[in-house]
């Protein structure tokens, strides 16, 4: 179902109410955004709303009083819209808190969002009085209470500190919050412990206080000596202490992984910690420090465990890794954890992504982690590549178009100069007595020409091929142990085209192929969407690319897009 869909089932409760006029003219631009916002709200088969929002939410401040003044329009789609950009913009404050709440009252959704951002005591009231009353339905007012941070944890914590019980079903919903609310819950733990230990608190009230404990989780952990204490003096709560402690524990396996993957990280290890979710959260610090490694594909993964072991303190850095215009399967992997940590905080840059990213099934995911934070909901468990994770999507978005025409790069060898040559290789094969090395003659698939000699590269599938440097008096150096399809001139650089189509494995590479001493050194440049089929150079200068994920162009300083009818023929740009 589409936003626009969601947002026009929201119940209406019929309220007017005058809101604050706009004190300065909007800037033509945010006008125009604006009025389209209006026009596209009751057109259920338009979908620029997210666009939309991106494009208004980026003026911040200004945009506010116009937003608000749409919060009294007779449509209730143009109300509702308004609301949804309105619950991720910044500069909202106090003075505009009442407009607010009688908005949310009338028309709920994102404005409980919006509310949170103010964060004062009375919008955290108001926003846990409708938790209370409605707590079955209602995750707008939890993402809000996520929103609000520390100060909403302690009031949750608070609640249950008052003289009647609290509703199962209400603790179920703060649960909610605290554990998506990850490190703002910490400053919950004092009062929710007070209340534990208190003399006068209700029985039923010192056991939802123990079992928030550990909703809030490893924050939590400085409280297991005053739970152990507790359970000894009252055997009333031994059942509550004893779920909480569980909830703060990790499965004594979890040492073994994090031992194993400080030791020789790998993708296996990443998965077992994932399939394990968050009681692999004890991992994090560990698949963390991983995100800065060379090995792209390893810290693809490890943003994508950080997600499954819900560490939400590598937040900030997974937003950062948005921005990434090297690896999109980096951006994919960041997007996927996002999703599933529930980080409303990142839902802007995701938006972003979700607009603006080259690689459609990369903008697809990016939507999908949208719904899982407003929805609240959570994937399906699984582990597997950053590839793996959009093989549908890029066959949907990948439709084969005929080759452009393309031209013979500066100092590229032809077939015949190819023909002639050769040199001494090695291939790798496996049997049951382990490794075996086979010496080969190898003559290459391509090549360039590079001062005093000669880049050459080989493609031998399943078997790997390699990228060498040969001088010309014979001297050999090994650049690259990988498939090489192809090597450009493109601009300043020379590029190598890599990669590997194999049973499950779908990969492309672009390295840099750089002077080093007396040879060269190849550096991860670009990820391409699969393995390469084709590759040359467009009669504008960029660099065309058939994968087996899509075909895209490449400018000289690293730009790429997929590839259409116009940035394959568009001379000179």
């Amino acid at each position: 179902m589409s936003l626009s869909c969601r947002l026009r089932t929201l119940a209406l409760v019929v309220l007017f109410f005058p809101v604050p006029r706009a004190e300065a003219a909007e800037p033509p631009e945010l006008k125009t955004l604006v009025t389209r916002l209006q026009q596209v709200a009751a057109d259920t088969m338009v979908t620029e709303e997210d666009g939309l929002a991106v494009r208004i939410q980026a003026h911040g401040p200004a945009a506010i009083p116009a937003l608000l003044s749409l919060l009294s329009n007779e449509s209730k789609s143009v109300r509702q819209s308004a609301g949804y950009v309105l619950g991720d913009i910044e500069g909202l404050s106090e003075e505009h808190l009442e407009v607010l709440l009688r908005a949310q009252l009338r028309d709920g959704g994102f404005l409980s969002q919006a509310i949170g951002r103010i964060g004062t005591a009375r919008a955290i009231d108001f926003l846990i009085a409708g938790l209370r009353n409605a707590p079955e339905s209602n995750w707008h007012l939890t993402n809000g209470l996520v929103v609000a941070g520390s100060k909403a944890a302690v009031a949750l914590a608070e609640t249950v500190r008052a003289p009647a019980p609290q509703p199962p079903s209400f603790i179920d919903r703060a649960c909610e919050v605290l554990r998506t609310m990850q490190a703002g819950s910490a400053d919950a733990v004092a009062p929710l412990l007070a209340v534990a230990t208190g003399s006068t608190t209700r029985h039923e009230n010192k056991g939802h206080a123990i079992r928030l404990l550990g909703c809030v989780g490893v924050l939590a952990r400085p409280a297991i000596p005053t739970l152990d204490a507790l359970q000894q003096k009252d055997g009333t709560l031994r059942d509550a202490v004893g779920a909480a402690i569980a909830d703060l524990q990790p499965p004594p396996e979890v040492a073994e992984l994090i031992s194993r993957l400080r030791e020789e990280p790998s993708f296996r290890t990443l998965r077992e910690l994932s399939e394990r979710q968050k009681q692999g959260l004890d991992a994090g610090s560990a698949v963390f420090e991983l995100l800065s490694s060379k090995d792209w594909e390893l810290r693809a993964f490890a943003a994508q465990t950080l997600g499954h072991i819900q560490y939400a303190q590598a937040i900030p850095s997974l937003v950062d890794m948005l921005e990434d215009d090297e690896d999109w399967q980096r951006v994919l992997a960041s997007v996927d954890a996002l999703g599933r940590l529930h980080a409303v905080n990142a839902m802007s840059p995701l938006k972003r992504v979700a607009q603006r990213h080259w690689y459609p099934p990369v903008r697809l995911a990016a939507r999908k982690a949208l719904s899982l934070i407003r929805d609240k909901t959570s994937p399906a468990i699984g582990f597997g590549t950053p590839v793996a994770f959009v093989t549908d999507g890029v066959l949907f978005f990948a439709p084969r178009s005929p080759t452009p025409a393309l031209v013979a790069g500066p100092d590229e060898l032809s077939a015949s100069e190819l023909e002639r040559l050769e040199y001494d290789a090695v291939i790798r094969g496996f049997g049951p007595d382990g490794v075996h090395l086979t010496p080969i003659k190898q003559k290459p698939d391509c090549g360039l020409r590079v001062p005093r000699g000669q880049l050459l590269g080989s493609d031998r599938g399943e078997w790997e091929g390699e990228l060498m440097h040969v001088q010309d008096d014979a001297t050999t150096t090994r650049v690259l142990d990988v498939n090489t399809h192809r090597i450009h001139r493109l601009g300043e650089h020379i590029i190598a085209v890599t990669g590997l189509a194999h049973l499950i494995l779908n990969e492309g590479v672009l390295f840099r192929v750089i002077p080093q001493g007396q040879s060269f050194v190849a550096r991860p440049w670009r990820t391409l969407p699969g393995a390469p089929l084709k590759s040359g150079l467009l009669s504008n200068g960029r660099l065309f690319i058939s994968c087996l994920g899509g075909d895209v162009v490449v400018d000289p300083l690293g730009g790429i897009q997929m590839a259409t009818p116009q940035n394959v023929q568009s001379e000179g740009k």
